[in-house]
């Protein structure tokens, strides 16, 4: 995804890329990302990775911007990394088809 961003830069950099380091970490360390609502959507979404090896797919839960509070990320990271988790295993137990 970083290279990506570089790629589509105008001088092959990323733009506060130190701030953008900072966030990664900081996700990270949560275990979740936070979608902030702006001024074309009033939604948010708190986002956990579906990880094997590495990163396969988010999983989201999205609501009105003013409604997620840190009572409410409390009480769905647990679900929603539990969930995360589950999708993950069932991802690495899948049983091979003819088109993999």
């Amino acid at each position: 995804m970083l290279r990506l961003l570089q790629a589509a830069s105008l001088e092959g950099k990323i733009e506060d890329e130190r701030f953008l380091y900072d966030e990664l970490e900081l996700i990270r360390r949560q275990g979740y990302a936070i979608r902030k609502p702006n001024a074309r959507r009033s939604s948010t979404t708190v986002a956990v990775p579906i990880i094997h090896g590495i990163i396969l797919a988010t999983l989201c839960l999205t609501t009105y911007g003013r409604s997620l509070t840190e009572s409410m990320i409390a009480q769905y990271k647990p679900i929603l990394l539990d969930a995360a988790e589950q999708i993950a295993s069932a991802y690495a137990n899948r049983k091979p088809n003819n088109s993999e």
